[in-house]
């Protein structure tokens, strides 16, 4: 599995940056192995000006636990109703595949940590599929490593220590990975922020 240091990451003139959704609960009901992704949020930046170019969103219907919790529908604003009308992974994790290859043939696959390659790699590897993501930068580390901080931060508060208001939903993925791409400047540009 390559993973995309800062170096690497200048040399793309596009960033893909994905954000995910899952099946979840608040009690060991369904483990971080069983968890399902009910929601692909993405967005691709060019790495001049940081602008979106083009955005994605789709829901997917789960199948290990198809009635979500909850505790997911509070933590998320997805209804169930939003599930049960989605498609498979195989049908979506398709469709995105073909955006990917049409909006991002050549941008790198990055999110706010490592959970979100894990999951898409859990759930093609459960739906029989094969992972085809390009390679991944994990931006939360390389948050931290451009700012120069042993500390890692979560997507909110790396916002606020650099004076981004977060913007959306948080916890619904196209807002997540819109918000995401706000902090590109502070880790492929030049901002810097004191810690």
């Amino acid at each position: 599995m390559t993973m995309l240091d800062l170096d690497d990451l200048a040399s793309f003139s596009t960033l893909l940056i994905v954000d995910l959704e899952a099946t979840c609960s608040s009690d060991p009901a369904i483990p971080p192995g069983k968890m399902e992704t009910i929601e692909i949020g993405a967005v691709v930046v060019e790495t001049k000006q940081f602008q979106i170019v083009t955005e994605y969103q789709c829901f997917i219907r789960p199948v290990r636990n198809p009635v979500l919790t909850d505790f997911c529908t509070e933590l998320t604003g997805i209804s169930q109703a939003m599930v049960s009308d989605a498609g498979s992974f195989f049908e979506v994790f398709g469709a995105f595949e073909d955006w990917i290859g049409q909006s991002a043939a050549t941008a790198a696959f990055c999110s706010w940590g490592a959970y979100d390659r894990r999951q898409l790699e859990q759930d093609c590897a459960m739906h029989g599929r094969p992972y085809t993501m390009p390679p991944h930068a994990n931006l939360k580390e390389l948050f931290s490593v451009r700012q120069n901080s042993k500390k890692r931060f979560g997507m909110a508060r790396a916002l606020q220590l650099c004076g981004v208001e977060l913007a959306g939903q948080h916890h619904r993925a196209l807002d997540d990975a819109k918000n995401i791409a706000q902090l590109l400047p502070w880790i492929v540009g030049e901002r810097t922020i004191r810690l």
